[in-house]
């Protein structure tokens, strides 16, 4: 059987099966142009790599059966003889362009043989499927470490799902409320991520484990709250009796006030100029206050998801 040649624009390979992509083309007498067919996969190719025939006429075979006297010129279109086009294409080879890998965006077994998959600081974000031994190693290390990296960072997110997952679990039953476990995590998560954005900084492992050792840390404990709306929503307050006299003072100030005294506040607020009176929820009041001051004595938290969890510990930067 005899095998079919034909004509066509090299596009380049398929990332999976590895043919060739190619978009056929026909001489266009009439209108001394080439018309473009379908583009195909194709497994055995011959490419010339200066010569191209979208905008030169054929200069034997109509069929385009040979591809000899071919030459594409990038950019607008030219007008010359072969022997010019030819000789120009010869001149603009010895300066050919050489591209930086942007990065390695993937990777891609072949048979027995690793290929990375490539993106080419080329100003068209090219990508091409390049062989293992064609890659520099400093590239390969880098790709590898990104990678390790984000499955690192993947499973540590996973684990702090089932151990959020598992705290609520416990917390719905030996705080008796209703409700489902995926009912009740957004609004834990949106308490935990609120005060520790506000209130909670991390420590060394050092500072850990001397804060657990010598029990230096205020205890914190997540309550479950459901609202008159049906809202699910989680508290992370602390248990003052765990704190020093030296941390707390003699002397502890309430935020509670009595109805009376709201009233009476409002209306002074009508007859002092530049008084600004304003409404918030309280469950919050704390995390807006200043932060304690620098020179200050550190405070720590520590929390405990669940029973045989792992302990957190964090310094406290001001009042929840």
């Amino acid at each position: 059987m005899q095998a079919v040649v034909r004509g066509a624009v090299w596009l380049g390979r398929h990332l999976d099966t590895n043919q060739h992509i190619v978009v056929y083309i026909e001489w266009n007498p009439d209108s001394k142009e080439y018309d473009l067919g379908p583009i195909d996969y194709v497994r055995t190719v011959n490419v010339f790599d200066n010569e191209f025939p979208l905008r030169m006429e054929p200069r034997g075979d109509p069929d385009l059966i040979k591809f000899e006297g071919f030459v594409d010129k990038y950019g607008p279109p030219m007008m010359m003889t072969h022997d010019e086009a030819e000789k120009d294409a010869s001149s603009e080879s010895k300066d050919e362009e050489e591209y930086d890998i942007k990065a390695i965006i993937g990777s891609k077994m072949k048979g027995k043989k690793k290929h990375y998959v490539v993106l080419w600081d080329d100003g068209l974000e090219s990508v091409t499927l390049e062989p293992e031994a064609e890659i520099h190693d400093e590239l390969k290390e880098e790709y590898e470490e990104r990678i390790s990296t984000a499955m690192q960072t993947c499973e540590a997110m996973i684990v702090e799902l089932q151990d959020k997952e598992r705290m609520v679990s416990e917390l719905i039953k030996k705080q008796k409320q209703t409700g489902t476990v995926e009912d009740w995590i957004p609004g834990v998560e949106a308490e935990f991520k609120k005060v520790r954005d506000a209130r909670l900084e991390d420590v060394s492992e050092e500072v850990r484990q001397k804060v657990i050792r010598e029990k230096l840390a205020m205890k914190l404990r997540m309550l479950l709250e459901l609202k008159k709306d049906e809202r699910r929503k989680g508290r992370l307050v602390g248990q003052g009796f765990w704190e020093t006299e030296s941390q707390y003072g003699k002397k502890i100030d309430s935020p509670v006030a009595s109805l009376a005294a709201v009233r009476m506040l409002l209306f002074m607020g009508e007859e002092v100029e530049d008084e600004v009176i304003a409404c918030g929820d309280i469950s919050g009041a704390f995390l807006a206050a200043d932060e304690y001051p620098e020179d200050s004595e550190p405070r720590y938290v520590r929390f405990q998801e669940y029973k045989g969890g792992a302990m957190h510990v964090w310094r406290l930067k001001g009042p929840l």
